[in-house]
């Protein structure tokens, strides 16, 4: 039988794995298996996605492909800026993302440490020296650089896909047919920045805003870098990082967003020198609205006032520039907020969002230099026919919206779980039937990395997972043992219906059912006066106990996927319990969260410089599933570790 050929879009960690997977699994020289020929599709001169190498790494790649080309022209380079930047850290336990068949004390050596939090370079050089170590020719068999995909489609009557590409240095054009395809594109390809805060900044047309663009684009759009003169502000996304580091020193920096991306730039801003750096988050629970442990209790964070929105005017103090920020509540089904409100002509009012309490005031930030839009990424589909797009052109985990949803599973016997904290005040609820607002993990086109409505076509992605890499592995060890005949393939209706009891299932916790039925939704609103941090008393139910129930949901679910696939060499339980193993991922992301909210112990000189990264308690907590070797506090001060610096080279 001829190999079946197999279109991977994207040269991402994503791609790296599935490849890898198929790699361990011809291995195995099993009997029926399929072989595959897979190309991986990656318009950049070298591979890694988001974590592809700067030119100037050592990382071997047994290609050609170290630098970026250089005939690149000035609208690619500003599409196609999302690269993880030099001087990112991990945010997460370094050891839920060691893998079963190349450990850290073989990366490392025999005996060593590791830190809680990883440097950019080791994550980088940790992953390709993984899929290259049994398989030095990997990305010569696997990776076509260079080459742009500008369209798939699929003729049902031959049941191919036509895959058209372009060679982005030669500018040919070519077609070619394959019998899958599989988009691994990742969550972070394209810029996003809210239409709404696109709003309340100049645009090129505003001749007083003297904003001057690289390109005839909104100023905050994805295509656009800006440089700026007089008073109006530096404007630019969390990826333009090649850009941020020469205007952060002595100036006054805003951070709009308020997850992980926002808290580390915040912390970066403070190692390059800014003066002061504030950060809007428009919701009260994102990362940096709990995160204690700023250094010098820097930055200033700002959150929702709550309240119905209506709009105030603000005429702010003289000053060259001033920012009135405010953030403002939506509906479940609206995905924008606004942030911030900038003003370059003191002398005139600012319109903000606020409080309908008449002595609310929105805070005013003056002489700000540089604002910084933590607002995510998209994925980017636009290489893929309409028909082959999952709806509304978003992954699980990221699906939100007016979903219908009807099951016959919800019906009068149908119960939330039995340790309900919330049940005291909330009661039976009767389930949403009809629609729901989000769906968490899966999505009503795709389940299990396959798109439904054409089994032919497969997504791989994190999937919302607290361990992306490790979730990426498992799905790429599952999606590749469908192709090669490791594992049957489920039938569309199967895979509907496995869906459909996912969502009932999730349905049943109270953290993650008030994120997808409206009604109960509201039913929790009304009610939020009794929430409080711990349960006190009969009259107070504890909401961490919720969030508890999710974490570990999490792992019970990703278990599942992993006893689905029979992924090798790690075992973390099952659905209906969690084995050591999976009790320790679990523990290693409440200790991630233990270095950013408790400081209690910290005396006044270590909170001058002492960041989450820096915890010398929890890292000894931490420690390797497979040596048992144990984490280490770092070896410097965090904000002292400058640059590209290496756990292998010994700085940190």
């Amino acid at each position: 039988m001829a190999p079946l050929k197999v279109a991977i879009i994207g040269g991402g960690p994503a791609a790296m794995f599935l490849c890898h997977s198929y790699h361990k699994q011809r291995q195995e020289q099993r009997p029926n298996f399929l072989e595959l020929r897979i190309t991986c599709f990656e318009k950049k001169a070298s591979p890694g996605g988001v974590w592809r190498p700067p030119p100037t790494s050592t990382i071997p790649l047994t290609l050609n492909a170290n630098e970026e080309k250089e005939d690149e022209d000035e609208e690619e380079r500003a599409v196609d800026s999302t690269r993880i930047y030099d001087e990112l850290w991990t945010n997460g336990s370094s050891h839920s993302i060691e893998f079963y068949d190349y450990t850290f004390e073989e990366h490392f050596g025999k005996g060593v440490q590791v830190p809680m939090y990883f440097p950019r370079r080791d994550v980088q050089e940790y992953i390709f020296s993984r899929v290259t170590k049994d398989h030095p020719n990997f990305f010569d068999e696997f990776f076509q650089l260079n080459t742009k995909v500008t369209h798939v489609s699929f003729d049902s009557t031959t049941s191919k896909f036509t895959v058209t590409w372009t060679n982005v240095c030669t500018h040919e054009t070519r077609c070619e047919e394959f019998d899958k395809c599989i988009w691994a594109g990742g969550e972070n390809g394209t810029k996003f920045i809210p239409k709404s805060l696109r709003e309340l900044f100049p645009t090129p047309e505003d001749t007083s805003s003297k904003v001057i663009t690289e390109s005839n684009q909104d100023v905050v759009s994805d295509t656009t870098s800006t440089v700026t003169t007089n008073n109006s502000p530096l404007l630019l996304h969390s990826t333009e990082t090649h850009s941020i580091r020469k205007h952060v020193p002595g100036k006054t920096v805003l951070l709009i967003g308020g997850s992980y991306s926002a808290e580390d730039l915040a912390l970066q801003c403070l190692k390059w020198g800014a003066d002061k750096v504030h950060v809007s988050s428009r919701s009260d629970s994102s990362p940096v609205t709990w995160m204690t442990s700023w250094p010098a209790d820097k930055p200033e964070v700002y959150v929702p006032c709550g309240g119905e929105s209506v709009e105030e005017k603000q005429s702010p103090e003289e000053c060259d520039k001033a920012v009135v920020v405010s953030t403002v509540e939506k509906p479940h089904d609206e995905t924008e907020a606004d942030a911030a409100s900038w003003t370059s002509d003191t002398s005139s009012s600012t319109g903000s969002l606020g409080s309908t309490e008449e002595s609310w005031c929105p805070p005013v930030l003056t002489n700000i230099s540089l604002v910084i839009f933590c607002t995510g990424y998209k994925p980017n589909l636009s290489m893929l026919d309409p028909s082959l797009r999952p709806t509304n052109d978003v992954l699980p985990q990221l699906y939100m919206g007016n979903i219908p949803f009807e099951s016959k599973l919800l019906n009068d016997d149908w119960r939330m779980v039995e340790d309900n904290p919330a049940h005291v005040f909330t009661g039976h609820v009767p389930p949403c039937q009809g629609r729901m607002i989000r769906y968490n993990y899966n999505h009503p086109d795709i389940f299990r990395g396959i798109f439904l409505p054409n089994p032919n076509i497969m997504y791989l992605s994190e999937y919302g997972f607290e361990v992306p890499l490790l979730s990426l592995d498992v799905h790429a060890w599952l999606l590749c043992s469908y192709l090669t005949g490791r594992l049957p393939t489920p039938t569309v209706e199967e895979l509907r219906q496995a869906s459909e009891q996912q969502v009932v299932d999730q349905l049943r916790y109270p953290y993650l059912r008030l994120y997808m039925d409206e009604a109960y939704s509201q039913k929790l609103a009304e009610i939020s006066e009794f929430w409080s941090p711990t349960r006190e008393s009969p009259d107070h139910c504890s909401w961490s106990e919720c969030e508890v129930q999710y974490e570990k949901y999490q792992y019970r679910l990703l278990a599942k996927v992993m006893e689905e696939g029979t992924y090798p060499g790690v075992s973390i339980g099952t659905y209906d319990r969690l084995n050591e193993n999976g009790k320790a991922l679990y523990k290693f992301d409440c200790h991630s969260y233990e270095t950013r909210a408790d400081r209690e112990n910290d005396n006044e000189e270590d909170r001058q410089w002492r960041t989450f990264r820096d915890d010398v308690r929890f890292p000894s907590l931490c420690y390797s599933l497979y040596s048992k070797t144990k984490g280490r506090p770092l070896k410097q001060k965090w904000l002292d570790a400058v640059g590209d610096v290496s756990i292998l080279a010994g700085d940190v």
